[in-house]
């Protein structure tokens, strides 16, 4: 066991289970603070961590006082990114938009290593980015010359009974799709409904639909601009930081179900930017030279439009923006991300199985009964198949990242 010659901070703590992985990676290190406001958190962070410090809100953390930190790690919130949510996105005012504080402290701190968790999510949900400016000017020109309402929020004459959304509630509805419901969607009642503010119409009538808020000219210029992986890896990247992510299934590791995350390590890609490590593998990572992965990049950091492109030009010469799902794996390195090396991936022995190859089932037996357990050992099979699934092809975990660098 190494000595606890490094400083770190957990973030969005939960039971400090990031913690663990990451001590387990490189060594057990002094946990200073922690931050988490939930009352379940609290209570297992101050029994696990007594003497450290209880930071609560990250929102209100004093970065400064935290400047020889050497290691930051948290699970920023997945709601607003969870396939199970409303996917509010990952932008100022929604919870999983707390990762903005994340990146501030990172970039106050420079800390030697970086590690970021999130659902599957994060790989497609919606963020923001500057050339969303650019994009609403073209959509609000489209409305206007097919005489509807741009305005973000309609001013409208409401009609009795009717309660109008909340707009700084992540899960509530655009005000016009609301409203669209409470008149049943009824053509005759909707197309005469007129924005006070700018007098044009609010619903888009095609025969018997009624089309409202993005529906409305088949969706022109609302295609996001960048997603939730993107921002965190552009945010990395502004900040002078490297990083690989990786997709790992709970399934991955023996579990009999499916449960995806996905995880992101960083470090500052010039080591002078940072203190000089006090712990071994830190200082290892720290003497490495830049990644230069191989082959051609296929997304590429655009700082001053705020987006990841494709390198490549549209019809009208601009360069296009990537705007898709991203993948589960990859590498970014200098603004630039790469396709993960197929030297990189290497297949540890599952937990819980024998020397023989034979599962041990007892694993999956005392499995906590988590809310989609029984629906995602139907999807994954037996724990054979688990095992079968991870030696085809299973991505690195947290301990095989750091091991690689």
């Amino acid at each position: 066991m190494q000595n606890k010659t490094y400083k770190t901070i957990s973030l969005f703590s939960g039971y400090l289970g990031l913690d663990i992985g990451v001590s387990k990676a490189i060594g057990e290190g002094e946990l200073v603070g922690w931050s988490d406001i939930e009352p379940g958190p609290l209570a297992l962070g101050s029994h696990h961590a007594p003497k450290a410090r209880r930071l609560g809100d990250i929102t209100k953390i004093d970065w400064e006082k935290y400047k020889d930190i050497e290691v930051m790690a948290g699970g920023f919130c997945c709601q607003s990114l969870s396939l199970a949510g409303f996917r509010a996105g990952l932008k100022a005012g929604t919870r999983s938009g707390l990762w903005l504080d994340y990146a501030k402290g990172i970039g106050i701190i420079r800390p030697s290593l970086v590690v970021a968790e999130n659902v599957a999510g994060l790989l497609s949900g919606i963020s923001v980015s500057k050339e969303d400016e650019r994009m609403d000017a073209l959509r609000s020109e489209a409305l206007d010359k097919a005489g509807l309402c741009s305005c973000e929020i309609p001013d409208l004459e409401l009609p009795d009974g009717f309660e109008a959304p909340d707009p700084k509630e992540e899960t509530s509805q655009p005000l016009a799709v609301v409203l669209r419901g409470f008149l049943h969607a009824d053509p005759e009642r909707c197309s005469p409904v007129t924005c006070r503010q700018c007098g044009r119409r609010v619903f888009e009538v095609r025969g018997d639909m009624v089309l409202a808020d993005d529906e409305r000219l088949s969706g022109v210029h609302t295609a996001p601009t960048i997603r939730a992986l993107g921002r965190v890896l552009g945010d990395l990247a502004n900040l002078g930081y490297d990083a690989v992510w990786r997709g790992l299934e709970a399934a991955d590791i023996g579990a009999p179900h499916h449960r995806l995350r996905i995880f992101v390590t960083a470090w500052p890609r010039d080591p002078k930017s940072a203190r000089e490590p006090s712990n071994a593998r830190l200082r290892r990572l720290a003497q490495l030279p830049p990644m230069r992965p191989r082959g051609r990049a296929w997304g590429v950091w655009d700082a001053d439009r705020d987006v990841w492109t494709t390198g490549e030009p549209d019809l009208f010469g601009d360069v296009d923006v990537f705007m898709d799902a991203w993948p589960k794996s990859g590498v970014m390195a200098a603004g630039r991300v790469y396709t993960v090396p197929e030297s990189w991936l290497k297949v540890p022995e599952p937990a819980g199985v024998h020397g023989d190859g034979a599962p041990d089932l007892r694993t999956a037996a005392v499995m906590l009964p988590t809310p989609n357990a029984l629906y995602d050992s139907v999807k994954a099979g037996t724990a054979e198949d688990a095992v079968r699934r991870r030696r085809r092809g299973a991505q690195l975990g947290l301990a095989d990242q750091v091991n690689l660098l």
